[in-house]
């Protein structure tokens, strides 16, 4: 009457079930250059109670088979020059009444077979799957880490989790008490489908000569952070994404401070100050401007500008060309707050990015309605908000390709599993400024490479329009540091590449004009070079600084 039931367990416990484990995908930059994959290993262990059986067989003068050596001390000797151990080590190793004692840990597959060919009793190993790192810490904190559990942790790793991972398999068979696969009706198989590749944005080797500038400067000057951001302004693609220190990829998550730290980006902010006002057709780049040492607003409130200076009058353009805060306070007065406010907001301050890393600060960009006596003149000049990197070069993306907000990208698409290629889908670009606003605040960013404080690191042959920004740092009341900026578009004439370079906290407290200088002439060389973008062939196009 029990037949067909105690048939069924009889069945079950004869079946075994095996996973088969998916593939992670691999990570590759633009070119295809792989910045992470998986490769297969083995954990080699021992068997100490089997080992004591191990023999090794020679053939004698009369071509004989003969047992010359056995157990763990023979075993050793073979095996230790292969795994590079000391041999009297690893015999030590195999001593004792253990059943699995690993060995070696992560051993190549050459290795392996090397060892497998030794047909030694009491030698077992198992498969495992090692996560590497090519480029070691290049792109660190971009890329993340695997844990030994074998999920994404940091970086794209973890942001990509879901699409890298894969799905695994398993396979159910029947098996003989003697542990052999028989032909059975409950044989199964589900094959594991393997994660999909992740193509990023970034060019890997640019990104690699990148850094090291980046470290060299930051360790130069023992700043706490330095960083440097390459955009192409025509797609939004994100083709360098640099953090100063980054070490090789390990077990330890590394923090990209481009994304998830955010600092006021001092007098780069008088940009979108002048861009409001543009927007808004109350100035032009040759509105004269009062520009004395000190400026008295309506409610008492003083502003001075870094460097005295006699009473002067300035064209709009030459605020911007000498850094001016009491211009930049004049033309920022002549709107509302919150005609400044929702410019900013359009190109991109006050939300993230969403370039897919995990962390990413939105920055902090308050209402007007939230602005004090003083936050509402200070913003003005880059102050009382604050940006994360990725946020600054992309709004400067923005005025360098006419007034189009293009949302960032750093991965570009996916292979999949069966080989075929799948782009993600370009997001749609948004009006932020009227393309002539755009234009005129090129040709003002112009004069400053020329006339102003960008001067001092112009790149032969290359017309650049940028700003720098010096802010001060406090924390508990109390100053503590600078955080340095120089941001711009290359080449003016033809904007291509919006560039971010930045330092926080150097010991050195100076200003972005000097510390900054020969790193920025050095990231634009390079990124030219490897853009293959053509020098410029036409004069640079600037306003006059001061007005008649």
């Amino acid at each position: 009457m029990q037949g067909p039931h105690l048939a069924e367990i009889a069945a079950n416990s004869r079946l075994g079930t095996t996973n088969l484990p998916a593939q992670r995908g691999d990570i590759v930059d633009a070119k295809g250059t792989v910045l992470a994959t998986t490769i297969q290993t083995y954990d080699i262990a021992v068997n100490q109670r089997l080992i004591l059986e191990a023999i090794w067989h020679e053939t004698n003068e009369e071509g004989e088979i003969v047992q010359t050596k056995r157990g763990p001390g023979m075993v050793a000797e073979f095996l230790a020059p292969i795994l590079g151990m000391d041999e009297a080590e690893l015999g030590g190793k195999m001593v004792g009444n253990s059943t699995y004692v690993i060995l070696a840990k992560d051993v190549e597959v050459a290795t392996w077979r090397k060892i497998r060919n030794l047909r030694f009793r009491g030698i077992e190993w198992e498969a495992k799957t090692k996560r590497i790192y090519p480029a070691e810490e290049t792109a660190a904190s971009v890329i993340g880490f695997v844990t030994r559990e074998g999920t994404g942790n940091g970086g794209i790793e973890l942001s990509q989790e879901e699409n890298l991972k894969g799905t695994d398999g398993k396979v159910t068979n029947e098996y003989s008490r003697y542990g052999q696969v028989l032909p059975s009706q409950f044989a199964e198989l589900t094959e594991p489908i393997n994660g999909k590749s992740v193509h990023l944005t970034l060019d890997i080797d640019l990104q690699h000569r990148i850094e090291d500038l980046v470290n060299e400067t930051a360790k130069r000057n023992n700043a706490q952070a330095a960083s440097v951001v390459i955009t192409d302004l025509k797609t939004g693609n994100i083709l360098v994404l640099a953090d100063a220190y980054n070490q090789p990829i390990g077990t330890t998550p590394q923090a990209s401070k481009v994304v998830q730290y955010a600092a006021e980006p001092g007098s780069v902010g008088k940009v979108f100050t002048m861009a409001a006002a543009l927007e808004h057709n109350v100035i032009t780049a040759l509105t004269p401007v009062p520009a004395p040492d000190i400026f008295v607003a309506p409610n008492g409130e003083r502003f001075k500008d870094a460097e005295p200076h006699g009473y002067q009058v300035l064209t709009a353009a030459g605020v911007l060309a000498n850094s001016s805060n009491t211009g930049t306070v004049f033309i920022g007065s002549k709107i509302s707050d919150q005609q400044r406010y929702e410019v900013m907001q359009r190109l991109g301050l006050g939300k993230p990015t969403e370039v897919g890393l995990p962390g990413e600060s939105a920055g902090f960009l308050p209402p007007p309605d939230t602005w004090d006596g003083r936050q509402k003149y200070v913003n003005m000049f880059g102050q009382a908000y604050s940006v994360n990197q990725l946020q600054l070069v992309n709004a400067f993306a923005t005025i360098g390709n006419g007034g189009t907000y293009l949302p960032l990208r750093l991965v570009d698409g996916y292979t999949l599993p069966d080989g075929s290629y799948e782009q993600v889908p370009y997001e749609q670009a948004q009006k932020a400024l009227r393309p002539e606003v755009a234009a005129e605040l090129m040709k003002m960013m112009e004069t400053v490479s020329v006339s102003g404080s960008g001067q001092h690191f112009q790149v032969p042959g290359y017309r650049t329009a940028l700003k720098t920004g010096t802010a001060e740092i406090f924390e508990n009341g109390r100053y503590v540091g600078n955080s340095l900026n120089i941001t711009g578009v290359v080449p003016a004439q033809d904007p291509q590449l919006a560039i971010a370079v930045h330092m926080y906290r150097p010991a050195t407290n100076n200003y972005a004009t000097v510390l900054l200088a020969d790193l920025f002439k050095s990231v634009v060389t390079e990124a030219v070079r490897a853009r293959n973008i053509p020098a410029s062939d036409s004069q640079p196009q600037t306003y006059p600084v001061y007005a008649n």
